[in-house]
């Protein structure tokens, strides 16, 4: 009876000892620059790697529509994974039904030419980009009115099932 309880014993130990042998061990090179972290960390916003940065104490909320030249010098920003883009809704559906595909297949073939995955946002509007006309113009309703404080701007109402 004690010698079968022995028997799992030792193969349990022998399983061990025959993992241990394969045992790989990686000691990466140092380096002074970023480490890119696939999937994580910073992107590069509304371009790609190598492109030009956007320009000092300006914020771009257009994504690009067309393909972006080159940076003539290698950017004062690193290589990123990942590159983060995103459009107001009316760039990508000017009239009803009709979609700018072209805008976003661009930008996935961009990533992929310059390493990076893409990470996109679709957004309804800003106080500078309106909703599109055909939309404000279908009978949809609208969440405050021309003669309030933010009325300027044309908020539709999210439960409205038009919008959806």
């Amino acid at each position: 009876m004690k010698k079968a309880l022995w028997l799992p014993v030792i193969v349990l130990f022998s399983c061990f000892s025959y993992a241990q042998r394969d045992t790989v061990i990686v000691r990466p090179l140092p380096i002074d620059d970023v480490l890119q972290n696939p999937g994580m960390g910073i992107t590069t916003f509304q371009r790609f790697n190598g492109q030009a940065t956007n320009p000092p104490l300006e914020w771009s909320e257009v994504g690009p529509v067309a393909r972006l030249p080159r940076a003539p010098t290698k950017p004062d920003f690193p290589d990123t994974t990942i590159a983060y883009l995103r459009w107001y809704w009316d760039a990508l559906e000017p009239e009803p039904g009709k979609f700018r595909w072209e805008i976003i297949d661009l930008a996935l073939q961009e990533a992929r030419a310059h390493g990076q995955t893409l990470a996109i946002r679709l957004m309804p509007y800003s106080n500078k980009d309106p909703l599109p006309a055909w939309y404000q113009s279908s009978g949809a309703r609208r969440a405050n009115q021309p003669g309030d404080k933010d009325g300027n701007i044309w908020q539709p109402d999210f439960s409205d099932p038009l919008v959806l």
